[in-house]
């Protein structure tokens, strides 16, 4: 069910318009409050503190789906099913934090990253749990590129006395966090290669593909969080941040494939569902100068939706719908970086 994107150019063009309006919202909001508040401070709060950082790693994601063959979720129960496996991801990340009177909390940040390589497969199936299998595609998922932004706010409680005699701090969070991603279908490969069962449907031969494959899936997920930051002062120089978040998100995705004659573009399929996620993460900082310092982090996600529509646009404007099973994304990175404070 291979199809894609009409232009690079709009795709990047609503790229740039996601980052800038991540930016304004977010860090753009979080600096605006810090320069009034620092402004402002002999009258409105005892301390200001506000920080800066800018970090660059690795990242790597792996996101799949799968759909039934009509609403009720059978005939078959797995129609479809698509997955990018070993996404290798150069990720550049800014943020800042906000700490008034030792007490109010902000934070706020923005990420964007690039594939340099990855594998897609995308298969099609006659038969109830994944079988009966008439299609099977390889393809490439380089170029792929992904967005996410967040903003919190909490208040910090200190632990008395500390623990182990060093000065240890939590901090309750809600935020509200959006994560984009463009995941590409390139250099297609037909690996299985059956006339189907169920609708006399036969796929291109095996081998390359005759014609060039360029689809893109466009995905986000957006919503409301809660959670927890941990501090602690593990050395005079040395500071530990320890924390998780738990997502409720909206999902949404539409898919261009551009070698389907027969469906509509740009948007081929448009996905719905509602979602979970969970972030962990930890975070080192070694200051080496005043109001300088050198990090680094490590984090983990793991995201999924109950089931949602998967709904098919023809390019005769007629229009069918699915069950869309599940969706998948998982994700790490390490990343180093430094971070100064105003």
């Amino acid at each position: 069910m291979l199809g894609v994107s009409s232009t690079t150019q709009e795709s990047s063009f609503n790229m740039r318009k996601t980052v800038i309006l991540a930016l304004s919202c977010h860090c753009g909001a979080l600096m605006f409050v810090a320069n009034s508040s620092a402004a402002n401070a002999a009258d409105s709060f005892k301390s200001v503190d506000f920080n800066l950082y800018q970090s660059v790693g690795y990242r790597e994601d792996t996101f799949k789906w799968n759909k039934a063959g009509n609403n009720a979720g059978t005939d078959p129960n797995i129609l479809s099913e698509l997955s990018w496996d070993n996404l290798s991801i150069t990720q550049f990340k800014i943020g800042g934090d906000l700490l008034l009177d030792e007490r109010l909390y902000i934070r706020a940040s923005v990420s964007l990253g690039k594939a340099s390589s990855g594998d897609n497969q995308d298969s099609d199936y006659d038969g109830d749990n994944r079988t009966l299998e008439w299609s099977r595609t390889n393809n490439d998922a380089k170029n792929s590129s992904v967005v996410d932004s967040s903003i919190a706010l909490g208040f910090k409680f200190k632990v008395p006395g500390g623990i182990g005699g060093r000065e240890v701090y939590f901090v309750p969070l809600i935020g509200y966090s959006r994560h984009a991603q463009s995941l590409r279908l390139t250099d297609g490969y037909q690996t299985i290669s059956k006339k189907s069962v169920l609708t006399g449907a036969t796929p291109a031969p095996v081998g390359p593909f005759s014609l060039s494959l360029n689809s893109l899936q466009e995905s986000t997920w957006r919503g409301q969080w809660v959670g927890i930051d941990m501090f602690a002062q593990v050395h005079e120089r040395v500071l530990l941040r320890l924390y998780i978040e738990r997502h409720d998100a909206s999902y949404a995705a539409d898919l261009n494939w551009n070698l389907r004659g027969d469906l509509a573009h740009p948007v081929s399929f448009a996905q719905r569902a509602n979602g979970t996620g969970t972030v962990v993460g930890a975070d080192l900082k070694y200051q080496y100068a005043e109001g300088y310092s050198f990090t680094a982090s490590l984090t983990r996600q793991e995201w999924s939706t109950e089931s949602g529509i998967d709904k098919t646009y023809f390019a005769n404007g007629d229009t069918t719908s699915q069950q869309l099973n599940e969706v998948e994304w998982q994700s790490w990175s390490a990343m180093v970086g430094f971070e100064y404070r105003i």
